[in-house]
């Protein structure tokens, strides 16, 4: 039999029907949707809710509906539609600090983990893509970025957080280069040594 005969079958064998209908995959989420709360578990988006519902459904009818009564369910604070992005510590957008706290509620009593607020502002990951270029870079402060993408979030990471003294900039195309102290000490000894014979040529 050929390989790609076999391959086909054992493919076949693999897979199994789950349920009939289309699949129920999740729409997008956009940043002003809410946490909802169904039977108990939290959900951190409706859209999420939505796609368990439909699963739930489909293979068990059994329908399930939502509830902001129960109290593990509390993160469900109704927040207003401004765009006043803030970027987490995860690299997640919220479009403003009241969706925010809905989502670090969740993280806290769904997921037993801490989220905070890294600085305000769409995050940096989101204002282009990795991989973009291959150009590798260093930056001034001696750190090699392997694409320009990288470099970019790193400077607007920067501005952002307010750390820094002075803003990134690009230093050079390629990877930095390693310094070495006892080869800086050795240029300084020599120039030491130029300075004096000059100025003692110039005493006498």
């Amino acid at each position: 039999m050929h390989p790609n005969e076999r391959m086909k079958q054992s493919s076949f064998i693999d897979l199994a029907l789950l349920y009939e209908g289309s699949c129920c995959s999740a729409r997008y989420c956009n940043m002003f949707e809410q946490p909802v709360c169904a039977e108990g578990q939290m959900y951190q988006t409706i859209c999420e809710f939505e796609e368990r519902q439909c699963i739930e459904f489909k293979l068990f009818k059994n329908h399930i509906t939502m509830d902001s009564s129960q109290e593990k369910c509390s993160c469900t604070a109704p927040c207003p539609t401004e765009w006043n992005p803030v970027c987490d510590k995860k690299g997640q957008t919220h479009a403003n600090f009241c969706t925010f706290l809905n989502s670090k509620c969740y993280h806290k009593n769904q997921l037993n983990q801490t989220l905070e607020v890294d600085y305000s502002g769409v995050c940096c990951e989101d204002m282009c893509s990795a991989g973009q270029t291959s150009l590798t870079v260093c930056d001034s402060e001696g750190k090699t970025h392997t694409d320009i993408c990288s470099f970019y979030v790193a400077k607007c990471r920067q501005m952002r957080r307010g750390t820094g003294k002075k803003r990134l900039q690009i230093a050079g195309v390629g990877p930095c280069k390693p310094k070495n102290p006892l080869f800086r000490s050795f240029d300084y000894f020599v120039n030491r040594s130029v300075n004096y014979r000059q100025t003692k040529t110039n005493r006498v």
